[in-house]
């Protein structure tokens, strides 16, 4: 009878712990926090999304209904975010900074990022081959937002999530606007090490590429050499750079050609994702359908 009583216990408090986490508002399930909210809002991304195979993810800024980017919509990205990595299909790729991807896609201004043709351009540009983005919209009582997985190549999306958030509590960070903090802006010197290459692509002339590249870190270029005639170049070239916690880190492969030189790809990487990505001893592997580069790097004390 005691252990009757014990999971007649348990399964009305699990009932009323469920609840808690949503109210009633004009008959609308709405939750009470962004914890719960963006836990559910990434269990319907991971369920609704059909498609088979490896995903690298670029997240997208959470917007309002004037494409502006505010406090709450960051924090509900930031949730998703580590919500969605527990998901193995899903690579997630750090955040790059707007005005980064703006100024690299020469476009004017943030709202114009948001065009389905820009959206492709920015995940090619940053190595995804999805974006998730959102909108967030002011309905009194409470915030309708809404979530979609979009894939880069075929520009249709691939999934998508609503749900509602208890405005009362949130009406603050709705309304103010997010920007970085230059004081956390920490600038670190590091050894990068770019020791080679595999091009997984045929070049437009069929003859083996002669691969050189550049390094762009805060800002400063750095060079590679040019390696004639090989599908797997190599370097072995150390580099001393500095890398900001706002500013990636981009290296360029680059096809040198009689008439006009062909871009092979592009790898973007921020400071933080990087970090993350060593193995123990500092190595990391840049991947796409075009090329692989194994680099490594260590952090100069």
């Amino acid at each position: 009878m005691k252990s009757l009583k014990v999971i007649c216990f348990l399964l009305i408090f699990s009932a009323l712990s469920c609840s808690s986490k949503t109210v009633k508002v004009d008959n609308l399930d709405v939750f009470t926090n962004i914890e719960s909210l963006s836990e559910y809002l990434a269990d319907k991304i991971i369920e609704n999304d059909k498609q088979k195979g490896y995903l690298k993810i670029v997240f997208f800024p959470i917007i309002n209904e004037d494409k502006q980017f505010k406090l709450l919509g960051y924090h509900i990205s930031n949730q998703i975010k580590t919500s969605l990595f527990k998901e193995k299909k899903y690579d997630l790729l750090e955040r790059i900074q707007l005005e980064y991807i703006l100024k690299e896609l020469e476009l004017t201004n943030t709202s114009s990022l948001f065009s389905q043709e820009n959206i492709t351009k920015a995940g090619k540009f940053l190595g995804a081959n999805a974006v998730l983005l959102g909108d967030i919209s002011d309905m009194g009582k409470y915030f309708n937002i809404n979530i979609q997985l979009v894939s880069v190549e075929q520009a249709k999306i691939i999934s998508i999530s609503n749900a509602k958030l208890l405005a009362d509590s949130y009406r603050k960070q709705f309304e103010t606007d997010y920007t970085l903090d230059s004081k956390n802006n920490v600038i670190t010197k590091f050894y990068l090490t770019v020791k080679s290459a595999e091009i997984l692509v045929p070049m437009d002339n069929g003859s083996p590429p002669d691969s050189y590249g550049y390094i762009y870190a805060l800002d400063k270029t750095y060079t590679l050499s040019k390696v004639q005639d090989s599908y797997k170049p190599i370097w072995n070239t150390k580099f001393e750079i500095e890398l900001s916690d706002e500013k990636p880190l981009t290296i360029k492969l680059i096809d040198k050609d009689v008439m006009e030189d062909d871009l092979i790809t592009t790898f973007i990487i921020s400071k933080k994702d990087l970090l993350s990505k060593l193995d123990k001893n500092g190595n990391f592997t840049f991947e796409d359908a075009r090329a692989k580069l194994f680099i490594n790097v260590v952090k100069i004390k």
